[in-house]
């Protein structure tokens, strides 16, 4: 029919030269589609892409916001000193300190009845002597340093100033309950106590020795 023009597959051989341009015409057709096509899908999957990017982006957004919500919550970025708190942590430094003062005084005494029970065996005047004169410098310099945190505690308006005075008590009873049981272990080795009247008063000694070490014991672990 005139006006249409012959549509040729690939088993059909063009003969003429009109035959030619309806092949021509039909393979560029097709030619057109399939870049159109093409075209369209590439767009279609650009669109996806960046849908997902969007969203990706808006996920993120949330997340970010999310952590900085929490970040600025958790941390406290003033400036403004809190007296209190630097008040607590002052007072336990300070006590901290008390806690070795002390264990290492308690240490003095102890030393002092290894020197006292050596003394008894060795007889030697001058070992005796030397431990006294070592536990009253050290005992001495110990209970000015406990003093003097003292002093510290009651600045900071701490109640543990009180516990730190019955410290400092019960440390001077200790004191003087070693340095009887010296002078009598002095007295027995020169004949001068008899060994019975010895071995009961060093008794009560020690029995008198541990309830005052028990009682600074709980109050360091009260401190």
């Amino acid at each position: 029919m005139d006006g249409v023009q012959p549509t040729y597959t690939q088993s059909m051989c063009p003969t003429t030269l009109e035959d030619y341009r309806g092949c021509w015409s039909s393979r560029q057709s097709d030619s057109w589609k399939n870049i159109w096509q093409i075209d369209a899908d590439t767009k279609q999957q650009s669109s996806k892409i960046l849908m997902l990017q969007e969203l990706l982006l808006v996920v993120g957004a949330f997340y970010i916001l999310f952590f900085t919500a929490i970040f600025y919550v958790r941390l406290n970025f003033s400036i403004t000193k809190d007296t209190a708190a630097e008040a607590r942590m002052k007072v336990a430094c300070i006590t901290e300190q008390v806690l070795t003062l002390v264990n290492k005084r308690l240490g003095l005494y102890r030393h002092f009845d290894e020197v006292v029970s050596k003394y008894k065996q060795s007889r030697d005047i001058s070992t005796l002597n030397s431990g006294k004169k070592t536990l009253e410098t050290e005992h001495k310099a110990l209970t000015n340093e406990v003093a003097s945190l003292q002093s510290k505690l009651k600045t900071e308006g701490s109640d543990m100033c009180v516990k730190v005075s019955e410290i400092q008590k019960l440390g001077s009873q200790v004191k003087e309950l070693v340095l009887k049981s010296s002078v009598e272990a002095e007295r027995l080795v020169v004949g001068k106590l008899k060994k019975d009247t010895y071995i009961e008063n060093e008794k009560l000694h020690s029995n008198k020795h541990q309830e005052l070490v028990t009682k600074i014991d709980n109050i360091l672990d009260a401190l």
